[in-house]
C-alpha cells in the first residue's frame, strides 16, 4: 500500500509542477514586456509570491478532492467544466470589478477567485500592499481544501486503483 500511495501521488505533485513551469514561462515573458514598457517593480513581484502559493494551494486542494470523487462519481467531471465556466465569467479577469453595480461587487467578493486577482491587480498595477484582511479567508479556504483533498486521497487510494 505504502509503494503505491507515493507513486499515486507523484499523479498531482506532476500535474502541479507542470503548471508552474508553464507559468513561469509565461511570466517570465510578461516580465519582460513590464521591463520593456518601463513597468516593472520589483517590489510588486515579490509581493505576487504569497498570492501564488495561495492560489497553488487552492488549486491543488480543490482539484485534487474533486478528482477524487470524479473517479467515483463520473458526472462530476461534466459539472465541474461548467462550473468552471460560470466561475471564470464570475471571477474579474477580462472585466474590472468597478465596472459593476455594487451589489454585484458585494456578491462577487464571496468568490474566492475575485479576492485573489483584486490583490494581483493591486499589486501589479496599483503598486499597492496586498489586503491581507480580504485574503485570510482564502488562505484558510486553500488549507481547507489541501487537508481534505488529502484525506479523501488517503482514504480512497486503494479503492481508486480498482476504479480506475
Amino acid at each position: 500500500m505504502g509503494c503505491k500511495m507515493q507513486v499515486l501521488m507523484c499523479l498531482p505533485v506532476i500535474v502541479v509542477l507542470s503548471a508552474i513551469i508553464n507559468f513561469a514561462i509565461i511570466f517570465s515573458l510578461f516580465l519582460i514586456f513590464l521591463i520593456i514598457t518601463g513597468n516593472f517593480y520589483f517590489i510588486s513581484v515579490v509581493e505576487m509570491i504569497p498570492l501564488l502559493i495561495i492560489e497553488v494551494m487552492f488549486a491543488l486542494g480543490l482539484g485534487v478532492a474533486l478528482g477524487v470523487i470524479n473517479v467515483f462519481f463520473r458526472d462530476v467531471g461534466q459539472f465541474v467544466a461548467v462550473l468552471l465556466q460560470f466561475w471564470f465569467w464570475f471571477t474579474p479577469i477580462v472585466y474590472v470589478l468597478s465596472t459593476l453595480p455594487v451589489w454585484a461587487q458585494d456578491i462577487l467578493k464571496y468568490n474566492p477567485m475575485t479576492v485573489l486577482v483584486d490583490n494581483y491587480q493591486r499589486v501589479v498595477i496599483h503598486q499597492q500592499s496586498i489586503e491581507w484582511g480580504s485574503v485570510w479567508p482564502v488562505m484558510v479556504a486553500a488549507v481547507l481544501l489541501c487537508i481534505l483533498g488529502m484525506h479523501l486521497f488517503r482514504k480512497h487510494a486503494a479503492d481508486m486503483v480498482d476504479e480506475l
